[in-house]
């Protein structure tokens, strides 16, 4: 199968990467790999305290998907020989008054339906784990269990594997994915797929 990827962001590459790996023949079209979302990414993987009320469907699907980055990590860093910097990290999230504090606690609420361990942390212990937190914080949460990485060695990771599974890679605009010598396009330019 022949494959083009437009877009060489985190996950155009990864789905490259994978794709290469599985057998097709995968070219990438991007003028500039890595340019976008990936280079500014804070690299959160957060389950629970990413959620949104209205996306509980969702739930799920992102509780999995931040379960399976310990491997993914692992068969990249494998793959590709460059160290993602994946580290499992507790996320704190504070309020600094009433209202924020009312919220973290309707946000808990929606976070425990994750399946994580969502700890409400009364001020004091809030200063503890993080003691330059100001005298005004009124509590907060704390999700054990989530995990960060560094965006751009991810992004040089994947751009690594990619070209060791054949990936091709040529950098020009892509005005019509639907030109594409390729039996499958996937659009994956971020905000320049529209």
């Amino acid at each position: 199968m022949r494959l083009a990827v437009v877009g060489a962001g985190s996950i155009g590459l990864a789905i490259a990467w994978r794709a290469a790996n599985l057998g097709a023949r995968v070219t990438v079209h991007d003028p500039a790999p890595g340019s976008g979302a990936s280079r500014v990414a804070a690299g959160i993987l957060a389950a629970a305290t990413e959620a949104q009320f209205g996306e509980e469907a969702l739930l799920p699907f992102m509780a999995e998907s931040v379960d399976a980055w310990p491997g993914f990590a692992a068969e990249l860093e494998a793959a590709s020989g460059v160290p993602v910097a994946h580290r499992d990290t507790a996320t704190l999230m504070v309020g600094l008054g009433e209202g924020d504090r009312a919220e973290i606690d309707r946000l808990a609420a929606l976070y425990r339906t994750t399946g994580r361990t969502v700890d409400t942390l009364a001020p004091r212990r809030a200063r503890e784990l993080e003691p330059l937190l100001t005298h005004r914080v009124r509590g907060g949460v704390l999700v054990p269990g989530d995990h960060a990485v560094e965006p751009r060695a991810v992004h040089a990771a994947l751009l690594a594997a990619a070209e060791r599974a054949g990936v091709e890679f040529r950098a020009a605009h892509v005005e019509d994915p639907a030109a594409l010598d390729a039996d499958q396009v996937v659009l994956a330019a971020g905000c320049g797929s529209a």
